[in-house]
């Protein structure tokens, strides 16, 4: 069977957005515009001295705690550790249309992060 769908042309992120904070729970990087939707192309996350879950989420309201759903799992990142996922084009990582991008962290623990995206 020949399975057929629509063909989507290379996306290239043309934005990036720096979180460098303390804080615990989910903090909005990129706002959302109505209609728009937010595509990822990579993600560079590092955090300090304790060992933090981080991963990226979308969703509406302050945070984006209205449909809170996670773009990436809870990535158990060690103590002084990161993970990388870097490319120039989106793989596939998409918010729902409407929705801001927001960054969830499970301790009160350094972290930094860039994250590449567009939107439209």
């Amino acid at each position: 069977t020949r399975q057929t769908g629509n063909l989507t042309g290379l996306i290239s992120c043309d934005s990036s957005v720096v979180y460098d904070a303390s804080t615990t729970g989910s903090t909005q990087l990129v706002a959302l515009t109505s209609g728009q939707t937010i595509y990822v192309c990579g993600y560079d996350i590092t955090v300090g001295s304790t060992a933090t879950n981080v991963k990226l989420t979308y969703g509406t309201g302050t945070a984006c705690a209205t449909g809170l759903t996670s773009l990436t799992p809870a990535f158990q990142i060690a103590a002084n550790g990161g993970v990388i996922h870097a490319s120039p084009l989106w793989g596939g990582m998409k918010t729902a249309a409407s929705n801001a991008l927001c960054i969830n962290a499970s301790a009160a623990n350094a972290v930094q992060a860039v994250v590449y995206y567009t939107k439209f």
